[in-house]
């Protein structure tokens, strides 16, 4: 019999609940998604059930690596990389100033006290005001949104799907991938409850969505 844990995706803030499965030995052998998590309700999209590939996949990598004279890469130690980033990073700060310099994190960061609090010191080391995120790309829009709105960029409106009759959605694929910060029970499982009830979904994108196909 498997042995298994409860876990949480950490690729963005749905944070759609997950299932470790585990050998004898403890090391992880599956993921899956987690069928009495409040929320998810078994809900998990193909980004979090592939952490474990991610992990273990030969392409991944576990050391830092520098290019060499003859244009390939080796690995390196970090404290070797260390220097070597601070080597190329201190000319442009001493040409241009600090502002020349941009810092970009991804949402696992988010999931990651002490990665957060080493972004923020390095950041702050370094003096540049450039710091972006993945947020920068899809997400801040809703912060200013609702600063403008409601005075705060934390209060976000939730669109009531259990009770409407008409949803347009603009350049999002729920059948793939969770609605970012929407938060539906069961993700895109909300999206059937809401056609077989009556309503009616309108999907606005370039391309013919799975969404659109299926709703």
């Amino acid at each position: 019999m498997a042995v298994t844990s409860q876990t949480y995706c950490r690729i963005c803030e749905a944070a759609c609940g997950l299932i470790v499965e585990h050998d004898n030995q403890g090391k992880p052998t599956g993921i899956r998604p987690d069928r009495d998590h409040p929320i998810s309700r078994g809900f998990a999209c193909s980004k979090g059930t592939r952490f474990l590939s991610s992990a273990t996949g030969p392409a991944r990598l576990t050391r830092p690596l520098a290019r060499q004279a003859d244009g390939t890469m080796a690995a390196v130690t970090w404290e070797q990389a260390y220097q070597l980033i601070a080597k190329n990073i201190r000319p442009v700060v001493d040409r241009y100033g600090p502002h020349a310099l941009g810092i970009y994190f991804g949402n696992p960061l988010a999931f990651n006290a002490t990665g957060a609090m080493a972004l923020l010191a390095f950041s702050r080391a370094v003096g540049t005001r450039n710091v972006f995120a993945a947020g920068s790309q899809d997400c801040n829009n809703k912060f200013s949104g609702g600063m403008i709105v409601h005075g705060s960029p934390l209060v976000h409106p939730l669109p009531d799907l259990a009770n409407a009759e008409l949803a347009i959605l603009f350049g999002t694929n729920p059948a793939v991938s969770q609605a970012s910060f929407v938060h539906l029970e069961g993700g895109s499982l909300a999206f059937d409850r809401f056609q077989k009830r009556g309503g009616h979904a309108v999907f606005v994108d370039p391309r013919r969505t799975e969404s659109a196909q299926r709703w």
